[in-house]
């Protein structure tokens, strides 16, 4: 029962963030939040979608950055992974979390570059 009630209450808490998305929200939380909520469910694609359009509304956001990085590693896509973690790194280059997760990228051999 509990289970049921999670699920019901995770499915409208997305229907909700994304009507907020299509409102035109700034509130990155909202995004962040969103993007979670999807990538738990397994829709990595839609969890990429919203968090490009949260970069795409303010780069300046760094929690955009690992998130979208683990939505690639997720779909196997690590070329857009390591694209991602540029990216933040570009904006942020400071970053020490960035920086340690593209290290770790590079160092397994079976991705491609």
């Amino acid at each position: 029962m509990l289970e049921r009630n999670v699920a019901g209450g995770t499915r409208y808490a997305i229907q909700d963030l994304e009507r907020a998305v299509q409102l035109g929200t700034v509130q990155p939380e909202d995004y962040e939040l969103l993007a979670r909520l999807l990538h738990q469910k397994g829709d990595f694609v839609g969890a990429i979608s919203i968090l490009r359009s949260g970069i795409a509304l303010d780069p300046y956001i760094d929690s955009y950055y690992a998130p979208l990085t683990g939505c690639y590693e997720a779909q196997g896509n690590f070329k857009d992974a390591r694209r991602a973690l540029q990216n933040g790194l570009h904006m942020f280059p400071e970053d020490l979390s960035l920086r340690k997760a593209l290290d770790k990228l590079d160092a397994q051999p079976t991705h491609d570059r």
